[in-house]
């Protein structure tokens, strides 16, 4: 019961806030009481967390201090593409959607050159963890289209693998 109080005046997340447990659960607080807190995950379960565990535990809340949700995508392109061109082209993308928050700003940017791509990352800021996943995926699967329309190669690796047989004697 301690850790009940403790959670009620410590307040490290509320009824509606999106937690992951140092278990790596993650799911939605459905309710908070003196004994326990109770969770629903990602597959609809409920998970039920006596408090004692919950305040030895660290907490990431993805809800307070505020809503947004960093969006992360990356890209890879064949070498020869514009960057300019790219960069131009996602952030269009991004101008777009109505969950991409303006501020802070959108950013692409060259993240690495392996022996068969141009890497690029998208940088963005969705208005809420309940609109991050929808916010990625509609991004990738426009970008796909986008990359299709404008001619951008996407890099497909190739491997040559050369066999050899047993001698004849």
């Amino acid at each position: 019961m301690i850790g009940g109080f403790v959670i009620l005046a410590d307040r490290p997340f509320r009824v509606g806030d999106r937690i992951e447990l140092s278990t790596g659960q993650m799911g939605d607080v459905t309710e908070i009481g003196l004994r326990s807190t109770k969770m629903l995950n990602f597959d609809n379960n409920q998970i039920i967390i006596p408090n004692a565990e919950l305040v030895k535990g660290r907490i990431v809340n993805f809800s307070y201090p505020t809503l947004p949700m960093r969006v992360l995508l990356r890209f890879e392109v064949a070498y020869g593409v514009d960057t300019e061109r790219l960069r131009g082209l996602l952030l269009g993308l991004c101008a777009g959607h109505p969950d991409i928050l303006k501020t802070p700003a959108p950013q692409v940017f060259v993240t690495d050159l392996s022996e068969t791509a141009l890497q690029l990352t998208l940088v963005a800021r969705a208005s809420s963890y309940a609109t991050q996943w929808g916010v990625e995926t509609g991004l990738r699967e426009q970008a796909y289209r986008a990359f299709l329309d404008n001619g951008i190669p996407v890099p497909v690796a190739r491997r040559i693998i050369q066999m050899q047989g047993e001698r004849d004697q």
